[in-house]
């Protein structure tokens, strides 16, 4: 059994020195295996040495944006216990992907800072589509934007799995939170 603690949070901007420090010491003494970032505030740049040099506790990979200040997104791993086999830049500042092994088992992860409008958000999810089909375990996390959460996007969010190894091929494991449903204007707004 090998396991998995990833958290994902919207950082509301890097730049600052200061708080880019914090936001690091933070994560790291949170423990986690894989800290997924959106909303960095970071331009496109040919390479990120001046966060990479910040995050001293094992890999980190990063993706910006010259269309919007708020984009940016990043990976970092709190160990060099991965091998990263990909990384894919999919969309500059608002979808990263690696493929991992972690002790034999395949992993895709995809960290994803959804735009704020609707159409670009659907395009942006469809085109996701032929990333997920490929054989490993995926995992997509991060700030999507949806309209409205009962909370703010900018709490992290921590998940801890388990994954066995088995020569059984398994569907997979969804968790998918239903409360919304439960909220009737909710499910009014929504309805067609």
């Amino acid at each position: 059994i090998s396991q998995l603690h990833i958290t994902t949070i919207n950082t509301r901007g890097l730049r600052d020195e200061v708080k880019c420090q914090s936001v690091f010491d933070h994560l790291h003494n949170s423990g986690g295996d894989l800290f997924l970032l959106q909303e960095c505030g970071l331009p496109f740049m040919e390479n990120y040495s001046k966060y990479e040099k910040r995050w001293t506790h094992g890999w980190s990979i990063w993706s910006g944006d010259n269309q919007n200040r708020a984009t940016g997104v990043a990976i970092l791993f709190n160990n060099k216990k991965f091998q990263i086999e990909k990384v894919e830049n999919i969309v500059d500042g608002r979808v990263l992907l690696i493929d991992l092994d972690k002790e034999g088992f395949k992993i895709r992860l995809i960290n994803v800072y959804g735009p704020t409008d609707l159409s670009e958000r659907v395009i942006l999810l469809q085109n996701l589509q032929s990333y997920i089909c490929c054989g490993k375990n995926v995992i997509i996390a991060g700030d999507f934007n949806l309209d409205p959460v009962p909370f703010s996007d900018h709490h992290k969010i921590t998940v801890s799995m388990k994954f066995v190894d088995s020569k059984k091929q398994r569907v997979g494991l969804w968790k998918l939170n239903t409360s919304l449903l439960k909220n009737e204007k909710i499910v009014k707004r929504y309805t067609y």
